[in-house]
């Protein structure tokens, strides 16, 4: 007697027992090379051995079990690697963003400096501690307006296009704090969609361009997105946007003022470069003071009718003193041409409490009064106050 291993499970048996007392196999017979099995060695009512072919011999029968194995078990395998991989896409491009956290900066100070005039344009200068990337909030004093300023290697720019001298904007802005978030890349855009809009200035000087986009990232996720626009064959950019991104779509514009006159067509280069991720909002986070309403109207420009349109509304948030509210809304006709508008928002906290103010308009033949607007509260982004400088004593 010795001792052999079942054919169909590989359980250690005796080779003169009748049946596999795992499998119930028939080893009495399948063991010998000459037999060939019948109908009356397969127990039908387990289904392992319904498979097995009466006119295949032993060694047929072991090839066969082999094969029938590695197809079980590489079919098991190939279905737990697709599930994986299918997996991991979708938590990439669905999911909140996984792959990013925000960056822990050592923020000592950011100063509002100098100022300088490029390309004829007052700018002030920000410098700061951290060269690590990170944006600044500077308030306008003269008007109450915040600025958010992309800073890199400790330094950013602030862009006034309304001041005509430097006197205008001497003491004219604080810096009251800053947001940390997470440098952006190619990578980590889907798609870009730009629509360029041209027109000349009446002095034959320079043709303006603007440009709308709507910009997908490869993750879900809401927060605001700073860019640059750069327009290197005519020697003109736009740098320091921001756009709001809500769900992973990102709506914003830029104006290129000064191309060459009589330009038509141009291939803007969208550069992402830091994203500050929001904290999704509730119904329960917030409370609407006074209920957002929508005023509608019509005027001409030229031959072309456009649609313009106030909305307004305050919000309270109890639990947070500063930072941002991020908004969307759509503008739907239920007229014939069924058109739709749909922009994101943000708008500043200030003790809690937050207006809402937007006005706008776009080129559409329906009556103002076929209008609808939806308006959504979405997502909350905070600042952190800057570091208050100690005066030096001395004793």
């Amino acid at each position: 007697m010795s001792k052999i291993n079942c054919p169909e499970c590989g359980t250690p048996i005796s080779d003169n027992i009748k049946k596999c007392p795992e499998c119930k196999f028939p080893i009495e017979k399948f063991t010998n090379p000459e037999y060939v099995p019948d109908e009356t060695d397969y127990d039908f009512s387990d289904s392992s051995f319904v498979r097995f072919r009466p006119e295949l011999t032993y060694s047929e029968v072991r090839r066969n079990i082999l094969n029938r194995k590695i197809l079980k078990y590489g079919g098991i395998f190939l279905i737990v690697a697709v599930i994986a991989v299918v997996a991991v896409i979708f938590m990439y491009r669905f999911n909140v963003n996984t792959t990013h956290e925000a960056d822990v900066l050592d923020i000592q100070n950011i100063s509002a400096g100098r100022f300088m005039k490029i390309n004829g344009k007052y700018v002030m200068i920000l410098t700061s501690n951290e060269k690590r990337p990170f944006v600044s909030v500077v308030k306008d004093k003269a008007n109450g307006i915040y600025n958010y300023v992309y800073m890199n290697d400790g330094r950013g720019e602030v862009d006034y296009d309304y001041i005509e001298n430097e006197a205008g904007i001497k003491e004219n802005a604080d810096v009251v704090g800053y947001f940390s978030g997470y440098s952006l890349s190619e990578e980590d855009i889907d798609n870009v969609i730009d629509d360029c809009y041209y027109y000349d200035y009446f002095d034959g000087t320079y043709t303006a361009c603007t440009v709308d986009y709507e910009v997908t990232l490869s993750s879900k996720i809401s927060g605001i997105l700073f860019y640059d626009v750069l327009c290197e064959s005519e020697h003109e950019s736009e740098l320091n946007k921001s756009m709001v991104v809500i769900d992973g779509v990102g709506m914003g514009s830029c104006i290129l003022d000064k191309l060459p006159y009589g330009t038509g067509s141009i291939e803007p280069e969208f550069k992402p470069l830091y994203f500050i991720p929001a904290s999704e909002l509730e119904e329960r986070d917030y409370k609407v003071d006074q209920s957002f309403e929508t005023n509608f109207r019509d005027y001409y420009d030229y031959e072309d009718k456009y649609i313009g349109y106030d909305i307004y509304g305050k919000v309270s948030m109890s639990d947070k003193e500063q930072g941002l509210l991020l908004y969307n809304y759509s503008l739907k006709s239920i007229g014939s041409t069924g058109y739709t508008e749909e922009k994101n928002g943000l708008a500043n906290i200030e003790s809690s409490s937050c207006t809402i103010a937007v006005s706008d308009s776009f080129i559409c033949s329906e009556d103002p009064d076929l209008f609808d607007c939806y308006f959504n509260i979405c997502a909350y982004v905070n600042w952190n106050a800057v570091p208050i400088q100690k005066e030096k004593t001395t004793e």
